[in-house]
């Protein structure tokens, strides 16, 4: 009797926490397409704006840019300590903007300079070349894509995901997780064509000639 009291007790004890993981993995699930969805109409509007025409900018064939959605779960999990909260039950600390400026500027190059390299590594593509661009490595990062990775994590960080999430909770339940099963799938399904006949159609990739204004 006493070993089932103390085993409920202890499942009594973790029911907060495993609601607040569940929470986190359909959030983080959320912020990824979000964010990617996001990233992805961003350089339509660039190139848009800057050659007239429609760019599917991204490996896949979807209305997504990846690379974004792990920056803005990366980005959340490192700098927002959503797994302080859980694993501690404190309070979350919340970082110096400037901090979070130079972390999130960090986080994204390195984050950039690896995709970059994967990609030109592995299928031979190259989907941005910064050549020419200030302070560029091997055309994979530059100055002012890492500038710009500071700035959009500051602005994310500081004032969009809590935002963000406080609709989130406004969403029923079940709506939230037909959304997040759907997209799941949808991408699992894209992932495989791309890995199969990656997309490399017209305009995919380009150089940077807003770099141009900062030669060395």
């Amino acid at each position: 009797m006493k070993k089932n009291n103390l085993q409920q007790n202890l499942q009594q004890q973790n029911l907060p926490r495993k609601k607040a993981v569940s929470f986190l993995i359909s959030q983080m699930v959320f912020f990824f397409f979000l964010a990617s969805i996001g990233g992805f109409l961003w350089e339509i509007l660039i190139f848009l704006f800057q050659d007239g025409i429609f760019r599917n900018r991204g490996f896949l064939y979807g209305p997504w840019l990846p690379v974004y959605g792990a920056g803005a779960v990366l980005f959340y999990l490192l700098l927002g300590n959503p797994l302080q909260r859980i694993l501690y039950a404190e309070p979350i600390k919340k970082h110096h903007p400037v901090t979070i400026f130079l972390l999130s500027l960090l986080i994204g190059t390195l984050l950039e300079l690896a995709i970059g390299y994967f990609l030109d590594t592995v299928w031979g593509l190259r989907y941005w070349d910064y050549g020419g661009a200030f302070l560029n490595f091997h055309g994979y990062i530059c100055f002012l894509s890492a500038l710009g990775f500071g700035i959009a994590g500051t602005v994310w960080i500081c004032f969009l995901s809590g935002f963000i999430t406080r609709l989130w909770l406004k969403l029923p339940l079940p709506f939230r997780n037909t959304m997040n099963t759907i997209l799941l799938l949808a991408f699992a399904v894209d992932c495989a064509a791309a890995l199969i006949i990656p997309n490399v159609g017209k305009g995919i990739t380009f150089s940077y000639n807003i770099g141009t204004l900062f030669l060395v």
